[in-house]
């Protein structure tokens, strides 16, 4: 005897379905991929039954493992499959009677509750082909679906670009392990069935970052355009038929800004007195006719120290971004905002206190005067959503 594997890589549970057989002297009526418990209807009966008219009585059933049961005193519903036949008894029409046999085999072989292991109960006596399905489990603990490339600091730098888009600084790739693919296929990135999300994040009121399950951006955009801001991305299944089932994150992550320095003497009585400018390990040279130090490009959480010359002392350092912001007017409201803003960002600027905007309890952004913020399709605008500039905005009441 040869026992013969064939892998279908495809979703779906054997147990599920079955094949049902109904048998009445020679009238025969099997009913294929049926999914259980099956229940018979009067119209079921009649195609094996072929004089039953009306007043069908269910008398007696037997074997079938018992999966076979009274709905009833004129139906009854097969409850799984069994080993042998059922035979039901049934009277009709003013005292005629029939017998009907059932049958709904086991499958050759049955999966656990968990569909890790598949059982045969007994051998078969002749050579078989056993057609069973593959999921593989992006979520397993021991051999994991996993990102990879993304940078051990958990801050991706990037810097605008002349198409006034953001681009990382140093080449990113972004990939979706799978270890247990081959060497050249274990990218499933792109694989078939499979969704990447990218969720963004929004500082809430307690100093933490809640990510907008809700609201998602596409891979590609978050590729096309990094704009500074928190991140978390997800790859899930979202086709039945895919290889591959469940849900795995990346590791949390920020898009930062490279950002430049200039350090400047308050008056020019001061302008003498800079000894020494070092950012991270290297030196800045200081312009010896205006006193100023001035760098560009510098990482983020890069160290910088300033050092007066002997017999002075640095009274006051002022570090800040300078940004041009946008504006967005909503119902005659003026919002100042900068690119890639959330509306929660958006309304804790300096700019935007006597806007009258704040954030309601419920996670939905209002006006004082006007209401609740909704876009052009009437859903409400979270907080964390990103302002958008092409977006038909309003109040309603």
């Amino acid at each position: 005897m040869t026992l013969v594997a064939l892998f279908a890589m495809t979703t779906g549970a054997w147990a599920d379905e079955a094949t049902i057989t109904l048998k009445c002297g020679t009238t025969e009526k099997t009913y294929e991929n049926v999914t259980l418990p099956w229940s018979t209807t009067a119209e079921i009966l009649k195609e094996v039954v072929t004089d039953l008219n009306f007043n069908v009585n269910i008398n007696a059933i037997s074997g079938g493992d018992g999966k076979v049961v009274k709905l009833g005193n004129e139906n009854f519903t097969v409850t799984g499959t069994f080993s042998g036949d059922a035979t039901v008894t049934v009277t009709y029409n003013m005292g005629s009677s029939a017998t009907i046999t059932v049958t709904a085999p086991r499958p050759l072989m049955t999966l656990n509750e968990a569909k890790t292991e598949a059982t045969m109960e007994s051998m078969p006596t002749s050579d078989v082909t056993v057609n069973y399905e593959l999921v593989r489990d992006m979520q397993d603990q021991a051999n994991p679906v996993a990102f990879s490339g993304l940078p051990s600091s958990g801050n991706i730098v990037v810097k605008k670009g002349d198409n006034g888009k953001y681009q990382p600084i140093e080449t990113l790739t972004i990939q979706l392990i799978d270890p247990l693919a081959a060497a050249e296929a274990q990218n499933i990135i792109a694989a078939d069935g499979i969704t990447i999300k990218v969720l963004v994040g929004a500082e809430n009121g307690q100093g933490a970052i809640d990510y907008d399950q809700e609201n998602p951006i596409t891979f590609e955009a978050f590729l096309a355009d990094m704009k500074p801001g928190y991140y978390w991305i997800k790859a899930e299944q979202t086709d039945e038929n895919s290889p591959y089932d469940g849900t795995v994150y990346s590791s949390q992550f920020t898009v930062v800004e490279k950002y430049d320095l200039t350090v400047k003497p308050a008056n020019d009585f001061s302008k003498n007195v800079l000894d020494a400018v070092t950012v991270g390990s290297g030196s800045v040279t200081i312009d010896a006719n205006t006193g100023e130090a001035t760098k560009t490009g510098i990482d983020p959480d890069t160290e910088v120290k300033i050092k007066a010359k002997r017999g002075y002392v640095i009274e006051k350092v002022e570090v800040k971004k300078t940004m041009k912001l946008l504006t967005l007017t909503v119902n005659g409201v003026t919002i100042y905002y900068a690119e890639g803003d959330s509306w929660a960002n958006a309304i804790s600027r300096d700019e935007n206190k006597e806007s009258g905007l704040f954030i309601r309890e419920g996670n939905r952004v209002h006006h004082t005067n006007y209401g609740q913020l909704v876009d052009s399709n009437t859903e409400a605008v979270l907080p964390v959503a990103i302002i958008n500039a092409n977006e038909s905005y309003r109040f309603i009441k």
